[in-house]
């Protein structure tokens, strides 16, 4: 799970879609996370998705520009 607390959480340079959400536990280590889809294509992080922390305050300005659609 990345988790990087001097992330900047105001200066935005690139947008990805979270696809879901869920919390990593090994039996020792829990840890909330989001699961992120990249554009930069399968050959980035894990085939193009990255496990980024889930409520660690904003990693990395995350729920800053949070949109979702309307159906």
């Amino acid at each position: 799970v990345y988790d990087e607390p001097a992330c900047i959480t105001t200066d935005w340079s690139h947008t990805m879609t979270i696809v879901g959400y869920d919390t990593f536990n090994n039996g020792t280590t829990k840890q909330d996370y989001y699961n992120v889809k990249n554009s930069w294509g399968e050959t980035w992080g894990w085939y193009g998705y990255i496990w980024m922390s889930r409520n660690k305050n904003n990693q990395c300005g995350i729920a800053n520009w949070a949109s979702y659609p309307l159906v």
